[in-house]
């Protein structure tokens, strides 16, 4: 998958120029279309409008590819189409380890076209929670799909994200702050964006995705194998140093589902993916002179969409349970955010400068005393027009093109709950959505009979609820294909 071109950006910027940067960017729209589609609950249209074969070409480009995947794998996971989820996850599994080892900086092509235009114009790399939350996903694809192998292998490589980005990233933004600090602070634009909640100097957690070190922890604890059993229970105590408070973790902490459902008690672990993940729309800081005419500094603000349950109940036999919040999906996706706001403003800030000097550059021959127009000091009807004129394109481009870059995964989950029960004698149990204290829709379904099942559930708006069973063991369930034929000669 090539990389953006000189060329290719050169291009991008005159696009940029004449048409206000729409229309240059159709991946971003696709992506956005079907982004609206399916917070709104049409998962079928959104799904269809990125894998339709007219959109092949877009699919393909670098810069929005990372985000495409994502999205695609995500909703694909979400219809039941496990294959296809499981596929787009491990392109963008790929894309996402080159960017991080070969294309980890943006290149000279980017950097010109997203001074001259806008930070779009970067391609997609996504943060160390796209990263971690990715894994997690293709991890509950391939359990959902019966393959539990691939499955604890992603799981396990969710951890080692988690792990290995931490201190990068830390590193990185203190990188980031400090340069910012060496070019005259950003007091004035910490205080803006601190009237909207955006805290530049919030802590870093110690902990990232405590659901993504449970999956593993339980996915290693369904093996039986002993290394694996002292791994598994090694997980499930860091989940729980992240949210000492989750009774469900602390009580599989205690004896872990596994154990029981050899012992002969078979239960039924709820895993429950809740609302989607927050939009980012943009701040808007007008910044007017007589000399350089009307500009703008486009800034990016994190929103979150009201959940559509508080949780789900889970009835089986005589027991009902409630899901309790494992992860909120959320806050980890805020504080990657604000963390990477220090760059942001750095960014923007370059994008202003270089189109503002752009447009001094421009009105010179049109200034006062210029030799050009006889050098008299005096200004004349022909030099008044063309500064204006120029004053006034300058503007309209500005107007055009300066906009904060808005992609970010949206169809994760809010919040991601758990719960356990026994499994019933007959194997029925129904899942309800409940908002407060009312009941939003429900489904039964019929779980394996395993000693433990992974019992699935998901709520994109208020009232759709998609539920699915599969034996929670990291194992392959998947039935090997035949070797195909020798090729003939």
């Amino acid at each position: 998958m090539p990389f953006p071109s000189l060329r290719t950006s050169l291009r991008a910027a005159a696009c940029g120029l004449l048409l206000g940067a729409a229309g240059c960017s159709a991946s971003g729209e696709r992506i956005a279309e079907a982004q609206s589609m399916y917070v709104a609950g049409n998962l079928d249209g959104a799904y269809a409008t990125l894998t339709s074969p007219s959109a092949k070409d877009l699919r393909d480009e670098t810069r929005d590819g990372l985000l495409w995947r994502l999205e695609e794998g995500a909703i694909a996971k979400d219809l039941g189409r496990y294959g296809e989820g499981t596929k787009a996850f491990q392109e963008a599994t790929t894309l996402a380890d080159q960017f991080d080892e070969r294309y980890d900086k943006t290149s000279v092509a980017e950097e010109f076209a997203a001074a001259a235009v806008n930070s779009t114009f970067r391609v997609f790399r996504g943060t160390y929670a796209d990263r971690i939350q990715m894994e997690l996903d293709r991890a509950v694809t391939a359990l959902l799909a019966g393959d539990g192998f691939l499955a604890a292998v992603a799981a396990r490589r969710a951890v080692e994200r988690q792990r290995d980005t931490e201190k990068r990233e830390a590193d990185r933004i203190a990188k980031v702050e400090k340069e910012i600090g060496s070019r005259g602070g950003n007091d004035a634009v910490k205080e803006i964006l601190g009237r909207q909640g955006v805290d530049l100097m919030q802590a870093y957690a110690p902990y990232l995705n405590p659901a993504a070190t449970w999956m593993a922890g339980m996915l290693e604890l369904s093996t039986g194998d002993g290394n694996d059993r002292q791994r598994g229970e090694t997980n499930l105590r860091r989940a729980l140093a992240m949210v000492p408070e989750q009774r469900v973790l602390q009580s599989n902490v205690a004896q872990n589902p596994f154990d029981l459902g050899r012992a002969g008690n078979p239960q039924v672990v709820v895993y429950f993916e809740n609302g989607v993940g927050p939009a980012l729309d943009q701040i808007t800081i007008p910044l007017v002179t007589p000399w350089l005419g009307l500009s703008t500094i486009p800034l990016p603000r994190m929103t979150f969409p009201p959940l559509p349950a508080t949780a789900v109940d889970v009835t089986g036999g005589a027991v009902t349970v409630r899901t309790e919040v494992l992860a909120d999906v959320a806050s980890i996706w805020k504080r990657a955010f604000d963390q990477s706001m220090p760059e942001i403003i750095l960014r923007t800030a370059i994008m202003v400068a270089a189109k503002e000097g752009a447009t001094y550059a421009a009105t010179i021959p049109f200034q006062k005393g210029n030799p050009y127009w006889g050098g008299d000091g005096n200004w004349s009807g022909g030099n008044q027009a063309g500064y204006a004129l120029v004053l006034a394109a300058a503007s309209l481009y500005k107007a055009a093109t300066n906009k904060a870059d808005l992609r970010t995964w949206r169809s994760i989950p809010s919040q991601i709950a758990i719960a356990q029960l026994p499994r019933p004698v007959d194997g029925r149990v129904t899942v309800r959505l409940v908002s407060g204290s009312i009941s939003a829709g429900e489904t039964t379904i019929t779980v394996p009979d395993a000693p433990v099942t992974f019992l699935w559930c998901r709520a994109v708006v208020p009232g759709q609820l998609f539920v699915r069973a599969v034996p929670f063991v990291a194992t392959s369930q998947v039935p090997q294909a035949p070797p195909a034929p020798a090729p003939s000669s």
